[in-house]
């Protein structure tokens, strides 16, 4: 998809459904950092709770859309967008996490663009987070 503007940064968007071992590892350590700050009261995750996840997401089915941002070699942050397929046909089920060690350079602010662009395309216009 591209890069963030003024740093190194790579944002593509993944298949949610077929993650690689080291994608849903590396989407699992992301969620694990960003938890220990934000929520330390939740379990840790691993690659298989991720993989099953997004392969069977809201309603059964997989994860809508799926981006990530890279740093180099490591996972800096992603954002999934999960929608219903049998109700609420205006609502949009957001996921953004960033690596606490690239927060303030722009990575969530790129990945929340890109989750409006994703979300305005299938015709929600209401987004719903957990945290």
């Amino acid at each position: 998809m591209g890069t963030v503007a003024g740093s190194t940064m790579e944002v593509n968007e993944l298949d949610p459904s077929t993650l690689s071992d080291d994608d849903a590892a590396a989407l699992a350590a992301v969620a694990n950092a960003a938890q220990v700050v934000d929520a330390p009261h939740l379990d840790p995750v691993d690659a298989e709770h991720v993989r099953r996840r997004h392969a069977y997401d809201h309603d059964m089915h997989p994860t809508h859309a799926l981006l990530v941002a890279r740093d180099g070699a490591a996972l800096a942050g992603y954002a999934e967008v999960s929608i219903s397929h049998w109700d609420n046909p205006d609502l949009a089920f957001i996921d953004l996490e960033v690596h606490p060690d690239h927060r303030g350079g722009g990575v969530g602010s790129t990945l929340s663009r890109w989750v409006e662009e994703v979300t305005r395309r299938v015709g929600r216009t209401r987004l719903m987070t957990d945290g």
